[in-house]
């Protein structure tokens, strides 16, 4: 009937791969020609699309999740409309990205022209891997709903999340499991308990929980073992180490992938689902369907699957052990209960049904998309990509302007930025000899050097392209675009060397009031480079002025401060003056390198180091809140709230819930010796 380009997240094995087969499955048996757009040319999928014949593409394509603004900007820079044009004569009907872990079936959706369906797999959450940076999780579903004209939920919890996010698109339900008639496992030939915790790779699946229910059930007198499956290298160190720090060694059995998990023990089997956050749970209709008994928590998609009494709250070790210890003394009635269930539920997974809600789903799109055309996406497309890209000034003119401030030729400029690229840190290390400066200490001679030298002009026209501060700029850009739509907002560039920063906010639209070292060479050559944009800036582009002294102006509603801290001999009093100038509920984007004591930043103050991955910690000292922070590169930038009156910092809280936040801040001072 009509050739459909199917966008995968992961070129390997998984559960949402297997579901995307069925998918794929399920498209030809209704007529259509499903091309699969993947990431890798290798892995699982690959290989499965191979042996049954399904044409692979192959794209990079970042995972949204947990880095959602990386995600934008590798869309708006990664050239998605070249890309398009040469899959236009395809005539593809419509696009289906599987997950909602990338978004580049979205954007080609919409420049082709055709519809779009989003099939989900997951819960948003704040407290594990499946969280979202530089717009709250809300606003990324809304994001997800806007780029699609139907959306296929993985289950009804799923749906009831997008709805509560108020994402109006039309949706259903398409379970990512299909009926399938299975050999029950082997009744258990003793007594012991063996729990089965499958895909403990991932903090949102609490393999730390499982250890705890086994360690309870061995102090209550319980034979008990847990087999855990799928862990993989990342997350294996971690859980090791706390198996051995319980003393739990011989009762934990540690496996890799395996084609049968169910196969593993000959007990009492009972599959344990301690999920923080389970979108479906392939493993509980796995077992189910084998008579396998199942306790798992009210973490979302379980509640679709099991009775209530086998279930617990998440977190709530009491209530899991009685479960499991009341399917243990009853093991044969329990499966039969398992058994009976599965029976229950298995109309919903009927191949024909499921056939039936994709077809409805690619109809639902195909109107929707006639009646109700979506609108491009803020945070993707073009203006993003020449907003980070500094489409408005020009390199060369970006370079004219600093030859002729600093009076040096425009050859002398272009060679130092050359040998600036090659070798990080020569140009201001140059002017440390210049002006007779002492590395990593304030000074007479270092302040000269603020004002008077060009290294740093250098520095900042060779990195400003780097990966890492365009992917600061995305990160900023996607948040304060969320914050524009509900009010104007008032931004102070703090420190902006040469303007870049605040350039590219202006390039967005916003209105940007610039400091920095006051009549220093690089605020000349800022103020250049402004009257160069404004001479010609892009239709919607704010404006920026330059500014002596914030504190004589209203208080912001978001100051932008990246890489300026370390320099700062008094940190503390400087994240003062920063809540200072921020109005109640302001935002502060900021960025440190207070390691960064190294050969190529001889202007990092030494006297800072023992703040490495501390920021959060001042913050809560000069009544700033952490309300975000990028993942990679980690903490660049943080985001930061000027907290109200008697609102507490919260920052344990933090630390507790959100493990990278945690790794990081006391990592960072491990690496410094600290």
């Amino acid at each position: 009937m009509s050739a459909l380009l199917v966008v995968s997240h992961s070129a390997g094995n998984g559960g949402a791969e297997t579901a995307l087969q069925r998918l794929l499955m399920f498209l030809r048996a209704l007529g259509h020609t499903p091309v699969v757009l993947l990431p890798s040319r290798e892995g699982g999928l690959v290989d499965w699309c191979k042996r049954n014949r399904f044409e692979g593409l192959v794209l990079d394509m970042q995972h949204a999740l947990p880095d959602a603004t990386t995600a934008f900007l590798q869309v708006s820079m990664q050239g998605i409309e070249g890309i398009t044009e040469q899959l236009r004569p395809r005539g593809f009907a419509a696009v289906i990205t599987n997950t909602t872990a990338v978004f580049q079936g979205s954007r080609m959706a919409e420049l082709l022209g055709v519809p779009h369906i989003s099939w989900i797999h997951e819960l948003i959450d704040d407290g594990s891997e499946v969280r979202c940076t530089g717009i709250p999780p809300a606003e990324y579903l809304r994001v997800v709903g806007a780029g699609a004209d139907h959306l296929l939920c993985c289950s009804q919890a799923v749906q009831q999340q997008l709805r509560d996010c108020g994402v109006e698109t039309p949706s259903s339900v398409l379970y990512p499991q299909v009926d399938e008639d299975v050999a029950p496992a082997a009744a258990g030939r003793h007594g012991r308990i063996e729990l089965l915790a499958i895909g403990v790779q991932s903090v949102r699946k609490n393999p730390a929980f499982a250890l705890t229910v086994l360690q309870a059930l061995r102090l209550r007198g319980r034979d008990a073992v847990l087999h855990l499956v799928g862990a993989n290298q990342t997350q294996s160190p971690r859980v090791k180490a706390a198996i051995e720090r319980r003393g739990l060694a011989a009762a934990v059995h540690r496996h890799g992938e395996v084609g049968d998990p169910y196969a593993l023990a000959d007990g009492c089997v009972i599959n344990l689902v301690g999920a923080t956050h389970e979108p479906f749970g392939l493993t509980i209709t796995e077992a189910l369907a084998r008579g396998v008994p199942v306790v798992a928590s009210r973490s979302g998609g379980p509640q679709e699957l099991l009775a209530d009494a086998d279930l617990f709250d998440v977190g709530d070790v009491d209530a899991c052990v009685r479960r499991i210890e009341a399917v243990a003394d009853d093991y044969a009635a329990a499966r039969g209960r398992a058994l009976q269930r599965y029976a229950e539920i298995r109309p919903s997974f009927a191949a024909e049904l499921q056939q039936r809600i994709v077809a409805e789903a690619l109809e639902s799109a195909q109107a929707r998309h006639r009646t109700a055309p979506r609108q491009p996406v803020a945070y993707m497309g073009p203006r993003v990509q020449a907003a980070i890209g500094l489409a408005a000034l020009p390199h060369q003119l970006l370079l004219d302007n600093i030859a002729q401030e600093s009076g040096l030729t425009r050859a002398d400029i272009e060679q130092r930025v050359q040998q600036e690229k090659a070798e990080t840190g020569r140009a201001v290390l140059e002017d440390c000899r210049r002006y007779d400066v002492v590395p990593f200490s304030p000074s007479p001679q270092m302040d000269r050097l603020y004002r008077e030298g060009v290294g740093f002009a250098i520095e900042l026209a060779a990195s400003y392209g780097d990966d890492g501060r365009m992917l600061m700029a995305g990160f900023i850009i996607s948040r304060m675009l969320y914050e524009a739509k509900t009010r104007p907002l008032r931004v102070l560039a703090l420190g902006d060397g040469i303007g870049i920063d605040s350039l590219r906010l202006a390039s967005m639209g916003f209105d940007v009031d610039y400091i920095d070292f006051d009549g220093s060479l690089t605020s000349r050559i800022a103020r250049r480079n402004f009257q160069s944009f404004a001479a010609a800036a892009p239709a919607g582009a704010g404006r920026v002025s330059v500014i002596g002294d914030a504190s004589t102006q209203p208080p912001y509603d978001v100051v932008v401060c990246l890489e300026v801290i370390e320099h700062v001999s008094d940190p503390h009093g400087f994240m003062a003056m920063l809540s200072d100038r921020l109005a109640p509920g302001g935002l502060l984007f900021i960025s440190e390198c207070f390691d960064g004591v190294r050969n190529h930043w001889p202007t990092h103050l030494q006297s800072n180091e023992d703040y490495a991955a501390l920021l959060p910690m001042m913050a809560a000292d000069a009544g700033l809140v952490l309300d975000d922070y990028m993942n990679l590169p980690f903490g660049k930038p943080y985001v930061l709230r000027k907290a109200a009156p008697g609102e507490p910092p919260r920052l344990a809280q933090r630390l507790r819930d959100e493990k990278e936040l945690l790794r990081n801040t006391f990592g960072a001072q491990w690496r410094i010796g600290a």
